[in-house]
């Protein structure tokens, strides 16, 4: 089957190139043609973008970006180069595939992408229309939109989601039930991924740092670990402006970044792929809730519920920093039975 799936497919961003690598692997391991067609959203780009013409009559950003220009370019440079192996792309054209497979990550946060509903398939079907770990990233639908979304899913012919928020917002505004899945991340095991990327471990033992949001209470709370363990802090950045004490890596790829995590004596995020990552390599980990204004706290408050590992939340009332272990029992037996649901799920429709 000639399988078309619809993400990010050029984003600078680890967990968006991971999701979709991971996936694309899964269906093309079940003797699929799996390509990405190469949709270009206009803020997602910009976002991602080196540098953005339209701010450059504003000095701070344009100081800092060409302060930064070397790195980002070498960035982007691994990310082109991890996307060229893992995330071959097509032209946008739907009507080339048997199916077109909406997902994963947060395709249908219409404020992150300027309201692109084509990540809705907002076209005539010419093909299957699949959504596999869907996501908002949101806690709830703005009124205006819920007719239309609501519209647009029942042409799918089979929907799923990522998160139980999602699942009670399709709910909320068409009636209907729709199956909880793995992100795609999930679906591949820690030897799996090693297999996928190599194993490139950093020199001795560190508490790796990932953060996508500001936080203060991440930093403090790798600092005391520090202090416990006596290990020192390594951390991906985007900018070489506001550096805190930790040793940095600014040009990652993504398969860097798996090898960061995979490697990690202890890891503090506050990313949803960050602590889905740690669970998935039962990691001894920490995680801060992002900004309640983010509206995206919904899918770290889903996943480490499920898992059984709410507890290692720091900005949690009366947490304690402590450098024992979690309890993964909960979470590996309920990851076997879920990743068992979502291949369940995708073997449904691609038959």
């Amino acid at each position: 089957m000639k399988i078309g799936i619809l993400t990010f497919p050029t984003a600078i961003n680890y967990g968006t190139a991971l999701q979709a690598a991971a996936l694309g692997k899964v269906l093309a391991d079940k003797g699929n043609e799996v390509r990405f067609l190469d949709h270009r959203c206009p803020l997602i780009d910009s976002t991602n973008s080196i540098f953005d013409i339209k701010n450059v009559f504003d000095v701070k950003y344009t100081l800092a970006h060409l302060y930064n220009m070397p790195v980002a370019l070498k960035r982007k440079k691994n990310f082109s180069a991890f996307q060229e192996r893992f995330i071959p792309l097509a032209e946008d054209k739907p009507a080339a595939f048997d199916a077109v497979v909406a997902g994963s990550d947060q395709i249908w946060n219409y404020r992150l992408t300027d309201s692109d509903f084509y990540y809705f398939l907002d076209y005539p079907k010419c093909g299957r229309k699949i959504a596999y770990a869907g996501s908002f990233g949101l806690s709830e639908i703005d009124e205006p939109y819920k007719e239309k979304i609501a519209s647009l899913l029942a042409d799918f012919d089979h929907v799923s989601v990522r998160e139980k928020q999602a699942a009670k917002i399709i709910h909320e505004i068409s009636g209907n039930d729709v199956p909880v899945v793995c992100d795609p991340t999930l679906l591949l095991s820690k030897s799996e991924w090693k297999a996928l990327i190599g194993d490139k471990k950093p020199d001795g033992g560190y508490i790796f740092v990932y953060t996508v949001f500001n936080s203060d209470r991440i930093w403090e709370t790798a600092q005391q670990l520090s202090q416990k363990a006596g290990l020192p802090i390594k951390t991906i950045s985007y900018s070489k402006l506001h550096r805190r004490e930790a040793v940095y890596d600014f040009t990652a790829g993504p398969d860097d970044w798996v090898n960061y995590m995979m490697n990690a004596d202890y890891v503090v995020t506050n990313s949803f792929h960050g602590v889905a990552f740690s669970i998935n390599f039962r990691k001894n980990f920490f995680f801060d809730m992002p900004p309640q204004k983010a509206g995206v706290g919904s899918r770290i408050s889903d996943i480490t519920a499920r898992y059984g590992v709410a507890d290692r939340n720091i900005s949690a009332d009366g947490f304690t920093l402590s450098t024992t272990a979690p309890d993964f029992s909960q979470a590996d037996a309920l990851l076997d039975e879920d990743k068992r649901f979502s291949v369940e799920f995708i073997d449904g429709f691609l038959k």
